[in-house]
């Protein structure tokens, strides 16, 4: 008779902990496949000009240039290995574009991002990858007056604070 109570309670507690392996094993599977998850965000960076000394001259507009490209990082699995490819626009690329429009210098310069990234909680096992598309456009001008460069407020106060005696 005790025999056949311990075997009653064995295989009771021995269904139990299988219920409890099953539940703990769904709520893995659920957790894994809600944490995937693909963003793509655009960005425009906005403020950088803050502290540019800026010149104040009649200009004709040449018209708008437009310049793309793409920046990928790769890391590998484990993150043993990463690469990156592609480049990000800078002013320098829009002044060479502008430049072979006989212009003198860009004007209202914007630079959009675009990231496209896939994460996932196993990337640091199977590696990641982000995409950036970089849209950069600016109003190419050519100027009719001689250049009077004018300094910015933040600028004065900087040399204000520089010459104190």
């Amino acid at each position: 008779m005790i025999f056949i109570e311990r075997f009653i309670i064995h295989t009771i507690l021995k269904e139990s902990s299988m219920k409890k392996a099953g539940i703990i094993a769904l709520a893995l599977a659920a957790f894994a496949l809600a944490s995937c998850s693909t963003t793509n965000v655009s960005t425009n960076r906005v403020g950088w000009s803050e502290y540019v000394d800026m010149a104040v001259k009649d200009f004709d507009s040449l018209g708008i240039i437009t310049l793309k490209s793409e920046e990928v990082i790769a890391t590998g699995p484990l993150h043993f290995t990463s690469e990156h490819t592609g480049s990000r626009i800078t002013y320098a690329d829009l002044f060479a574009e502008a430049a072979k429009k006989g212009a003198d210098d860009i004007v209202n310069v914007r630079v959009d991002v675009q990231t496209e990234q896939r994460t996932t909680p196993f990337d640091w096992l199977t590696g990641s990858m982000i995409k950036y598309t970089y849209t950069g456009t600016a109003l190419a001008v050519k100027y009719t007056t001689p250049i009077d460069r004018v300094e910015s407020s933040n600028q004065k106060e900087i040399n204000s604070q520089n010459n104190i005696r």
